[in-house]
């Protein structure tokens, strides 16, 4: 995913500290584990992993609404 993009998804989902944000795009964006971006931003894996399944929950919605919107 590109940075600027999952930026943009966290404004849509915002209830996440800028730590657990930071290592999700560190993570998602920049090749990074999830035990290695956790620590990296001084939080936890697990909230990490969560956070990574729910912003991709929300990509997969927005590519969905998106094929809606144009059929």
């Amino acid at each position: 995913m590109k940075e600027e993009y999952l930026r943009h998804l966290f404004k849509i989902a915002p209830n996440h500290s800028k730590e657990i944000t930071e290592a999700t795009i560190d993570h998602l964006c920049h090749g990074l584990s999830q035990d290695k971006a956790a620590e990296k931003h001084h939080t936890v894996q697990s909230s990490v992993g969560r956070t990574v399944s729910k912003i991709r929950k929300l990509d997969l919605l927005i590519k969905e609404a998106i094929i809606i919107k144009i059929s």
